[in-house]
């Protein structure tokens, strides 16, 4: 089993992400797929991300660290994002379309500790709620959050949604609660009866995904429960909290600090295989019985495509594909 690449091409792009059968490049000029996206205002020298929703026609792109992105439907402006300026350079910003019933629908920080749902197509806000204030001295409203969103991960079947962010002092928590309960209750990712603790750890910003419609993979674990001290991958069901150790590689993924100087390790799940990538030290390939099939030392690609069987990896004005071969 190996990794074969394909030839470096010239492409100055800023993301890439799955579009279809295909891929999709954002580059540094603003222009997808030959159209020209407006990123005036948005900084881009620092990490952008793109996001693609699942209908094609509506795309994110967001300053990673930063506070403000952008949605586009057709490759017009629809919306305008912005997560506040309260220490927004310590987590991924948190955005992420999912699909009701065909629709195209776009999760979104509005605050450090607020989501919103918005129709991406319009710009029109679903999840409208008042503001919960914090007052010193007083007893706290249930419904205040006293917690910094991080990258949102949605189920496959589009019912769940997990983050990897943070609390004070500081120390990362895996929530997770359920899209269906959201719908009908604005409160529903604050307080919802849904809302699950995933696990604590030391960090945030560290690898996690869906391995099936209900369970989560993580990455990154130590330091807050006894028996999670391993540096390995645990998998946690994200309703019940039933919880296993999964594998246990004996390094934990790279962190660089502060988190926008440098790439952060992710994990992707498919084909009964699970991808492991750290920017420090290469790619490995697992199956959920813990075999490692594979190691391929500075190998750190960017992002992966389900239908391709294929990651695509960018550097210094270049793009390549690879693929796990026999």
């Amino acid at each position: 089993m190996r990794f074969e690449h394909a030839p470096a091409s010239p492409s100055d792009v800023l993301d890439v992400r799955p579009f279809g059968k295909s891929w999709i490049e954002l580059k540094r000029d603003g222009t997808l797929a030959r159209s020209p996206l407006d990123l005036s205002g948005l900084d881009l020298g620092g990490p952008i991300e793109l996001h693609v929703a699942r209908d094609l026609r509506h795309v994110a792109v967001v300053e990673r660290f930063g506070r403000k992105g952008r949605a586009f439907r057709d490759g017009k402006v629809t919306m305008e994002l912005d997560r506040g300026g309260y220490r927004n350079d310590l987590s991924v910003f948190p955005v992420a379309f999912l699909d009701q019933k065909g629709r195209s629908l776009l999760v979104h920080a509005t605050d450090w500790n607020r989501l919103d749902v918005s129709a991406p197509s319009t710009g029109e806000l679903l999840s409208g709620r008042e503001t919960i204030p914090y007052q010193k001295g007083e007893p706290l409203d249930p419904r205040y959050l006293n917690y910094f969103y991080g990258a949102l991960h949605i189920s496959p079947d589009d019912r769940r949604i997990a983050t990897d962010g943070w609390r004070w002092h500081p120390f990362g928590e895996v929530r997770s609660w359920s899209l269906d309960a959201w719908i009908s209750n604005l409160w529903e990712s604050e307080n919802g009866p849904s809302v699950r603790s995933l696990t604590y750890r030391e960090d945030w910003n560290q690898p996690l995904c869906w391995i099936d419609d209900g369970t989560i993979a993580v990455w990154g674990i130590g330091g807050y429960d006894e028996d999670e001290k391993s540096s390995g991958i645990w998998t946690f069901n994200s309703e019940s909290l039933e919880k296993r150790l999964l594998l246990d590689p004996g390094f934990s993924p790279h962190r660089p600090w502060p988190p926008k100087t440098g790439r952060q390790g992710w994990m992707v799940f498919d084909g009964g295989l699970l991808f492991a990538i750290d920017p420090s030290t290469g790619t490995t390939v697992w199956t959920l019985a813990g075999e490692r099939l594979h190691f391929e030392a500075g190998f750190a690609p960017r992002r992966y495509h389900p239908d391709r069987r294929e990651f695509s990896s960018w550097e210094d004005g270049k793009i390549w594909a690879s693929r796990l071969v026999p």
